[in-house]
């Protein structure tokens, strides 16, 4: 949130929601987010929530807790302000920091919101002696923000007040005279150089227009017909300013409404409810800028200058546009996570599927082979056992393993039938590889490498084949009931995941109004009559001197205690 957001927003909250009590506090799922309940006799609950160097508005969305047990930070919120009223609500100098003041005198505490950098949440006493706070930290050896310490609220490090709230120049000529310094100054300070944005030195702490911060200024900027993107360029020893003296006078009258400006935003907020309720219900106080998709762009307290032609929704109140901008973006969130966990679990059905189809690939593959093998030693079962013989008989004269290969490979270059068939030997698990082509086959068949064993017949190798045959089936078999009850316990897991998200109540949904009925006890019967009781001897008698109207039947027990 700007400086603007934040004033506009002080103002609306100090019309709508201060002087009401606190009746809990409450920690939410999004991060370090607190949401205040308040009430006060006759009026519609309030929720303030609170989230740390991002955002504080009331809202009409309920959320989730972030746990079952809350934090131990809200817990020292419950304890300090619970039952309290909001006295006062007020911007700290002219930064990002929200002074909330609960209680009154010695009992008086204050939730110091600070919404720039990381952002904090900080609890201190009547006297700002802190008493919690979501982080610990230290701006310099001097200024630390830490539990039994002094919040720093006068240092201008922690609560920046970053210029006047009037103009300085009294023309354009100084307006000029000011850029040209500024950038001089800061082209001294740096080896390279570099081109200044206008806008960016309109918000620098010495030009004095800081405090309202880059959306009015760029406001005051197009209102005098000058471009927010406008580079200020340097030269060797020149500084060129392309501005006339007639736009440099324009943006500085322009300029001169900005401390207007500022304070009509905090001013001009309307209450919702009570007796100070605004009587023309017609203006708007809040705006959401959307592109050309519908999409949220920016929340906005007033049309400015740079807002004119594009699309925009509007808002009674600015607490409701950003209430509706954020708990669009929250919403958004929780649908994306769910989509995610959704497309989780089906991408893990979809890895499921597909090592299935993989295991039974490699097993029909492991089949085919096995058989073709199977059917090659078959046909080529007299080869084969010549080749059984001639090395059963080597190694039977004990012949070295090493003077058999070289024998072999001389054999293979003489020309030897029963040798060339044999393609490496593998004694030391007592088989060899023969190559076998498939004698039916055309004459560019693939030769193919067959492990035999040599313990076995040329038969009973084929048959041991078939037998690897028959194995990789059964595995085969096994592997896809197996994946196949992992695809079931999966999709199950996730239609079961899937059923308790609709069952469950959503994570944020809007508040419903509560009926002026609703705190007795009630039903409508089947022919749409209101049937109303009250839940002690004070709301019976309530409900006949507020509530009877003619013609109303009212209904009562002649027995004692009725």
């Amino acid at each position: 949130m700007a400086i603007d957001d934040i004033s506009a927003m002080v103002g609306s909250i100090q019309k709508n929601v201060v002087n009401m009590r606190v009746t809990n506090i409450y920690d939410a799922e999004v991060n370090k987010t607190y949401i205040l309940k308040l009430a006060t006799p006759g009026l519609p609950k309030v929720f303030l929530l609170l989230q740390s160097g991002i955002r504080f508005h009331t809202t009409a969305y309920a959320r989730e807790t972030a746990s079952a047990l809350p934090l131990q930070f809200t817990m020292k919120l419950r304890k300090h302000l619970r039952g309290k009223r909001l006295a006062s609500v007020t911007q700290c100098g002219s930064d990002r920091v929200i002074d909330f003041c609960f209680g009154d005198g010695d009992q008086r505490h204050h939730l110091i919101l600070e919404l720039y950098a990381a952002g904090n949440i900080i609890l201190t006493d009547h006297a700002y002696t802190i008493l919690s706070l979501l982080r610990t930290h230290a701006y310099d050896d001097q200024v630390k923000v830490a539990v039994k310490q002094q919040y720093p609220l006068d240092n201008d490090l922690v609560v920046g007040n970053v210029g006047g709230t009037s103009s300085q120049f009294s023309s354009g000529a100084d307006l000029m005279l000011f850029v040209q310094r500024y950038v001089q100054e800061a082209a001294s300070k740096e080896k390279s150089k570099k081109q200044y944005s206008l806008k960016q030195i309109l918000l620098s702490k010495e030009s004095g227009y800081g405090n309202f911060g880059p959306t009015i200024v760029e406001h005051c900027m197009v209102e005098a017909g000058v471009l927010p993107s406008l580079k200020v360029k340097t030269a060797t020893s020149h500084v060129h300013v392309p501005l006339s003296d007639a736009e440099a006078q324009a943006l500085v009258d322009s300029l001169r409404s900005a401390p207007t400006l500022l304070e009509e935003l905090s001013s001009t907020q309307v209450a919702v409810h009570g007796t100070d309720v605004a009587g023309d219900t017609s203006r708007r106080h809040g705006f959401i800028v959307v592109d050309g998709a519908g999409h949220f762009e920016e929340f906005t307290p007033y049309l400015y200058a740079q807002h004119r032609g594009k699309p925009i929704v509007e808002f009674h109140t600015f607490d409701q546009a950003v209430d509706e901008y954020f708990s669009k973006i929250e919403a958004q969130a929780v649908d994306a996570e769910k989509k995610q966990a959704a497309h989780v679990a089906e991408t893990k059905v979809d890895k499921l599927k597909k090592h299935q189809l993989e295991q039974m690939e490699a097993f029909e593959r492991t089949q085919q082979v096995a058989a073709a093998h199977a059917s090659l030693v078959e046909q080529n079962q007299h080869d084969i056992e010549n080749v059984l013989l001639v090395v059963r008989s080597a190694l039977a004269t004990g012949m070295d393993w090493n003077d058999l290969d070289d024998l072999i490979k001389q054999e293979q270059h003489n020309g030897n039938p029963v040798a060339t068939l044999i393609h490496k030997l593998d004694l030391s698990q007592n088989r060899l590889s023969v190559l076998l082509c498939d004698q039916e086959a055309e004459e560019d068949a693939v030769a193919h490498c067959i492990s035999i064993d040599l313990s076995l017949s040329a038969l009973a190798n084929a048959r041991e084949l078939y037998s690897k045959k028959k194995s990789a089936v059964k595995k085969a078999l096994k592997a896809i009931d197996a994946t196949d009850l992992a695809i079931q316990q999966a999709v199950k897991k996730h239609d079961k995941k899937q059923a308790q998200q609709q069952l469950q109540r959503k994570t944020m949904y809007q508040r419903r109004k509560t009926m002026w009925f609703e705190k007795f006890h009630w039903f409508i019967t089947r022919e749409q009559y209101l049937v109303l009781a009250g839940k002690d001897m004070q709301q019976n008698e309530t409900l006949v001197k507020r509530y009877l109207r003619n013609g109303d039947v009212y209904v009562h027990a002649d027995l004692h205690g009725a």
